[in-house]
């Protein structure tokens, strides 16, 4: 399975949350049950070189946009979970001859 490999060069946004079913009742009442946890999303943005930045292009081609999932090791964490693209294209945006930048979602995939 390929990994990605590469570190976003400025802020960053972690998304989570939790899935509980809320029943109201008629007498005010309401009753909660957890159900799940969401997936985790990262907004990255990515910025450098034009040829770092058409790396990380190529390897949303090589992964079909949102098609595979593959390795990433979220920030701060040690171990490597299994991710997928959230979108399907890459908005590439160049400044000059040399400088270029991306930015792009990961979502969490549970197995």
């Amino acid at each position: 399975m390929e990994v990605f490999e590469f570190e976003p060069r400025y802020e960053y946004q972690t998304v989570s949350g939790y899935k509980v079913l809320i029943s109201q009742f008629e007498s005010g009442k309401e009753q909660r049950r957890y159900k799940r946890r969401l997936p985790r999303e990262w907004r990255l943005g990515f910025s450098g070189t034009y040829d770092l930045i058409a790396s990380i292009m190529a390897f949303h081609n090589a992964q079909q946009g949102t098609f595979r999932k593959f390795l990433w090791k979220p920030l701060n964490e040690s171990e490597y979970i299994h991710v997928r693209f959230v979108d399907e294209e890459l908005q590439l945006q160049v400044q000059g001859r040399a400088v270029a930048s991306v930015s792009l979602t990961l979502r969490e995939v549970f197995d």
